[in-house]
């Protein structure tokens, strides 16, 4: 069963990643075609293409691996004339302050050969290859961007027909741009406070009751506990102390309507009664079958190991009726209570 469970649990998480991807998708896609930007691909995930289909210019598919997903939308680079033009440009200076710095350090080493009576042309390369490593390799680094850059672009274009310039993402206003580079966070963003909105108002919060969930049965210290079998934890051995809670005869679904005289509507007001209480026998009414009925119940006091501000291992009185918190901070030092739960509910 539980591999079962841990395989259904792997699907879930594949499919509700898989959905947040389309939705993110979405977000890019919905405005980018409001705008009359083309979309040739809308697609969740990577790898190889799994199933597709086209509709119009566009081709919606699911690929192999559900780690992300795109939409493929022309000019998503400037237009081929414009990089082009730059890149020129850029070009032709870079080939005139070649020459001038060389034909500057030239003239310079003649000067100083003139000076020294020393002849320049014994040593030619000396002065057109001294150039500065540095700025080689950041020319170099450049070319190697700016031949990235044209690969990109040629790849972002290869789909813009005639006359469809106007209806390229580059074409788009400033602020066109940003709605659609943002719409997939939006739709995120939406999607988690829905997430919340539904599992707060239709599931609701775990919150700690009054109602009794489970009764134990005997209180066994931890250094006991911790000598028997795993399987032999959660049972009673004869002459194991019980519970004040088992011996009165609470039983799971009581309700803890008082302690003491004094009501107690929440679990804080619960615990804080039972801690003022160690030591003493008290009566709790509780309501079971709505009857309500009071018990006299020995409030116990235990001791459990607690660390101080320093690190330094203590231990500290506890006060223990048999009931306690299924979401307790630490562990109880006592064999027989049920695990941790879902809700925080008197045993």
């Amino acid at each position: 069963m539980t591999p079962l469970l841990y395989a259904l649990g792997v699907v879930l998480f594949i499919v509700g990643i898989s959905l947040s991807i389309a939705l993110h998708e979405l977000g890019h896609l919905i405005p980018a075609k409001r705008f009359g930007v083309k979309v040739t691909h809308y697609m969740v995930g990577f790898g190889p293409t799994l199933f597709s289909r086209r509709r119009g210019e566009t081709e919606y598919g699911i690929k192999a691996f559900p780690l992300g997903g795109f939409i493929a939308m022309p000019g998503m680079y400037p237009p081929l004339e414009a990089t082009s033009a730059r890149a020129e440009q850029l070009g032709a200076a870079d080939d005139a302050e070649e020459i001038v710095t060389a034909d500057a350090r030239l003239r310079a080493s003649a000067e100083g050969s003139a000076e020294t009576g020393a002849d320049a042309s014994a040593h030619p390369g000396s002065v057109l290859t001294a150039e500065d490593p540095p700025r080689r390799e950041r020319r170099r680094r450049g070319r190697l961007f700016e031949r990235s850059m044209a690969d990109a672009r040629d790849f972002s274009n290869q789909e813009i027909g005639p006359g469809e310039e106007r209806r390229t993402f580059y074409a788009l206003s400033v602020p066109k741009r940003l709605v659609v580079m943002f719409g997939g966070p939006a739709v995120n963003l939406v999607l988690g406070i829905l997430i919340m909105a539904v599992v707060m108002l239709g599931f609701g919060v775990v919150q700690p009751t009054t109602t009794v969930a489970t009764v134990v049965e005997c209180a066994v210290p931890a250094s006991e506990a911790a000598k028997r079998p795993a399987e032999e934890r959660s049972t009673c051995r004869e002459g194991d102390p019980l519970t004040p809670a088992w011996e009165v005869g609470i039983e799971p679904g009581d309700v803890i309507v008082a302690i003491d005289g004094e009501a107690t509507q929440s679990w804080e007001e619960l615990s804080a009664a039972v801690r003022a209480s160690a030591g003493d026998t008290v009566p709790v009414r509780v309501m079971r079958d709505g009857h309500q009925s009071d018990i006299e119940v020995p409030i116990i006091a235990t001791e459990r190991p607690v660390v101080d501000e320093s690190g330094a291992p203590g231990r500290r009185r506890g006060r223990y009726p048999g009931h306690g918190d299924h979401r307790l901070p630490r562990r109880e030092p006592h064999a027989g209570a049920p695990p941790d739960g879902a809700r925080r509910v008197p045993r």
